[in-house]
């Protein structure tokens, strides 16, 4: 290995440590309650050496959302893998998003505080090339979306008088406020009778296979 090899190995690997100890700290923290000095002690080098790496504390973060949306992508397409037709499909892209919500809690959060637009303005400034692949795989897992309903549409899968874009958009901001559904409303359900957690695998789902004319409104998969 040369030395300038051995030079980016280390540049990466201390790129890597920043990230990981970054993580910890804004997921039990909160982005707001997190200083470049607490980075700096947790991998024990001085904030001068981390803006070597990061230009502030905004550019760190969505180093991190960016992790945090290729995550999603990753859980997505696994899912898409395993399935046939095009109702499976079109049941995997929202059981992906809700699984994602649930078994990574901080990644969500952290990609859904980035589509607020709190971070577009730094992000696009000092931290170009993170922000400019976020944005690349944003638009990939939005046409995941688009194209399954596209292909349910063309197989059949979709009511005729439904348009497949109007309908991807309906349920990717369904699915998104179902994943965190506020404390009030699970607590109205709960007062009702209804568990919160069935109703997202029961009843949610029998408005969408409406929505997309599923004959038997079966579960495809079960609950995670």
């Amino acid at each position: 290995m040369s030395i300038a090899d051995r030079k980016a190995r280390e540049k990466e690997r201390r790129r890597t440590d920043i990230l990981n100890a970054a993580e910890k700290h804004f997921f039990s923290k909160g982005y707001d309650n997190v200083s470049f000095e607490d980075i700096a002690q947790e991998v024990e080098l001085n904030r001068a050496t981390i803006y070597l790496y990061f230009k502030n504390k905004e550019s760190l973060y969505l180093a991190i959302v960016l992790r945090a949306v290729r995550q999603l992508l990753s859980v997505t397409k696994e899912r898409l893998a395993n399935c046939g037709d095009s109702y499976h499909k079109i049941d995997a892209m929202g059981y992906s998003y809700l699984y994602y919500a649930r078994v990574y809690p901080d990644y969500f959060k952290a990609y859904r505080e980035f589509q607020t637009g709190r971070f577009d303005a730094v992000g696009a400034i000092d931290a170009a090339e993170d922000f400019a692949e976020i944005a690349s795989a944003q638009k990939e897992y939005f046409n995941l979306w688009f194209d399954t309903f596209a292909s349910g549409k063309f197989a059949g899968a979709i009511k005729s008088n439904v348009d497949p874009q109007f309908a991807a958009v309906l349920m990717m901001s369904a699915i998104e406020n179902v994943a965190e559904m506020r404390p009030a409303l699970m607590g109205a359900l709960e007062a009702r009778g209804v568990n919160s957690h069935a109703f997202v695998w029961a009843d949610f789902r029998s408005f969408i296979y409406d929505l997309i004319g599923h004959p038997e409104k079966s579960q495809a998969f079960k609950p995670f």
